[in-house]
């Protein structure tokens, strides 16, 4: 491999061209196809399909969702602050003879608390949000009725 040379204007620092960045190797690429404006053209209309099709339509905006979502994060806090409470315990009574029991005790109600949100993210929500996103962010009602519509047209 080539050494470069420090006495070259590109490797001294503030002495290249002021408002530019060096190339990138990729840029001295061979492009895959002749004509380098009908490609610029398609790799702009293939990015601007790609982020239309990758927006987020966001959770549904149903209550039963709403619910869900409720017990999810009371679940989740539940498990955290009963962590707390075992680290608590664990630093503050070391030589206690209950310790060791409130402890395992407060360690499994976090547990407890984590599944249960785990339990309700993919029994609960997770179907939910798919059928949300598979009706196009309608409720599943709407998007029925939508549907009915348009095959009697």
């Amino acid at each position: 491999m080539a050494r470069r040379s420090p006495m070259n204007e590109r490797y001294q620092k503030y002495t290249g061209p002021k408002g530019q960045t060096r190339k990138s190797a990729a840029a001295a690429k061979p492009k895959k196809s002749s004509s380098s404006s009908s490609s610029a053209k398609k790799s702009a209309g293939a990015k601007g399909d790609k982020a239309k099709s990758s927006t987020w339509i966001g959770d549904p905006k149903t209550p039963a969702f709403r619910s869900a979502r409720r017990q999810w994060w009371i679940a989740l806090g539940v498990g955290l602050f009963f962590t707390l409470i075992a680290i608590a315990v664990a630093n503050f009574a070391k030589t206690a003879s209950w310790s060791r029991t409130a402890q395992t005790g407060t360690l499994a109600l976090a547990y407890a608390g984590i599944f249960y949100a785990l339990y309700v993210d993919w029994t609960k929500m997770r179907p939910m949000r798919k059928e949300w996103i598979a009706n196009g962010g309608k409720p599943a009602k709407t998007a029925k009725a939508d549907a009915d519509t348009t095959e009697d047209e």
